[in-house]
């Protein structure tokens, strides 16, 4: 009975990570992610949503999911989502351009593309 007890709790366990990681899947845009991140990184990076789905699952499934459950959910998106090759070239972030002030230099060129924008 012990033996049954235990494998019940097992499958009700990895019901709770393929919920989890279906709600990922969902809403996975809105992650903030990096090829770096473990799954414990990912969750704390995104724990107002991780918040959210934990509040879900309890909500219409009656299920109480763990930080755990979070993990194991991460890891299984996080091996589901392709490694971005690294760039040979790193380009430079676009710098100001030097000289006037950029508000000024703003205003030009709008006005120059459209004059009758502005009454002067």
């Amino acid at each position: 009975m012990d033996k049954m007890g235990d494998h019940s709790g097992k499958k009700m366990f990895s019901v709770q990570v393929h919920i989890m990681h279906s709600l990922i899947q969902m809403v996975s845009q809105k992650f903030k992610y990096a090829h770096w991140m473990n799954e414990r990184d990912f969750v704390e990076a995104n724990s107002h949503y991780f918040q959210k789905m934990t509040e879900t699952v309890e909500r219409h499934y009656h299920l109480h999911c763990s930080m755990q459950h979070s993990w194991l959910a991460s890891r299984l998106y996080l091996a589901s989502v392709p490694e971005s090759p690294e760039p040979d070239v790193v380009q430079e972030e676009p710098q100001p351009p030097e000289g006037e002030d950029t508000f000024w230099q703003d205003y030009e060129r709008i006005y120059r593309l459209d004059p009758d924008r502005y009454d002067i």
